[in-house]
């Protein structure tokens, strides 16, 4: 049983319970019943946790997501339960899950480099979390700046891409590096003749999901847009230039029930490859994102990670190395 004054912005985050007089002037206490008059966890399912539908969802081996979601990318389980030493691999780049009953994460639930795509393709940008790219082919000694060309969603919350670093080709010419692709923080910029910027931290809407309210019908186009950025292409020089390492993918998690989280949550960007022969390194994936919303939490000491990836090392000459990815966002929160 819950207490609390009448009108308390808590009282927005209980759900499946009713109002009874407590005996204390001005005071309510919250026993089960049916939901609070017009008051309900907001969620992006149909009601909080779903629906159960896929029933009882045990992960004791190693699994991809895709082989337990219908429809793609969304489960909606009764009970959900990942048994240690066992992984769940986010291998479409979200998964939204839902859980009516109690949920217990004692293994791994992975989602790391299946985020936007780093670019392959020379000079190019990392992908957005959006899925645009702004295509670049620099000619050899171009300076041009390439702002344009570091795309974020403005809407989502994972890291930005780091940029490529340059290459130095048999002559003296430049090949610079593409720009990172951008989530919730801005893809890292080329910089001239040194070091692929670093992506950006997401700054966007953090307020907005931390304070547990809000519309989350509305957070869920915010979340497909969450998934980390792209790195950069490094610089060609006189051999293969670095690829980007891809962004980090999305986990989001409703859980009715009680929650057991003892184990790892990982959405982290994948690392951009060296630069081979006076080529740039490649930009790190920027950090997707994990969010948790549960009802009541019952252990927590599990961890959760949405870090970017590493950029790559450059290699001879006076090429330079790829950017980092920015951090992405992780939230656990007891509604």
């Amino acid at each position: 049983m819950r207490h609390g004054n009448l009108g308390d912005a808590d009282n927005t985050s209980v759900v499946g319970y009713v109002p009874i007089a407590s005996g204390t002037a001005g005071q309510w206490a919250w026993a089960p019943g049916s939901s609070i008059p017009g008051v309900s966890i907001p969620s992006i399912f149909s009601t909080f946790g779903g629906d159960g539908s896929a029933g009882n969802i045990v992960v004791s081996g190693a699994t991809n997501f895709s082989t337990i979601d219908s429809p793609q990318y969304i489960l909606q389980a009764d009970d959900f339960t990942v048994n240690t030493g066992q992984t769940l691999t986010i291998d479409e780049g979200f998964a939204f899950i839902g859980v009516a009953g109690d949920c217990t994460i004692n293994g791994i639930i992975n989602a790391d480099g299946k985020g936007a795509a780093g670019a392959t393709a020379q000079s190019c940008a990392g992908v957005s979390s959006i899925g645009i790219r702004s295509e670049l082919s620099l000619t050899a000694d171009s300076v041009a700046p390439m702002q344009a060309n570091s795309i974020s969603s403005n809407l989502g919350l994972g890291g930005g891409g780091g940029a490529g670093g340059h290459g130095v080709n048999a002559g003296t010419a430049t090949q610079q590096g593409g720009n990172g692709g951008g989530s919730g923080g801005e893809g890292g910029l080329l910089v001239n003749n040194a070091a692929g910027g670093a992506g950006n931290a997401c700054n966007a809407y953090k307020d907005t999901i931390v304070d547990g309210l809000g519309n989350y019908a509305s957070l869920f186009p915010i979340l497909m847009a969450s998934r980390g950025g792209g790195g950069g292409k490094g610089g060609y020089g006189t051999s293969a230039a670095g690829n980007g390492g891809a962004g980090g993918g999305v986990i989001y998690l409703e859980v009715a029930g009680a929650l057991v989280f003892d184990g790892d949550l990982t959405a982290d960007g994948a690392a951009g490859s060296s630069g081979v022969a006076n080529s740039g390194g490649g930009g790190g994936g920027g950090g997707g994102t994990i969010i948790i919303r549960a009802n009541t939490i019952t252990t927590n000491t599990g961890t959760k990670a949405c870090t970017g990836g590493a950029g790559g090392a450059a290699n001879g000459g006076t090429s330079s190395a790829g950017g980092a990815g920015g951090t992405g966002y992780t939230l656990i929160i007891e509604l």
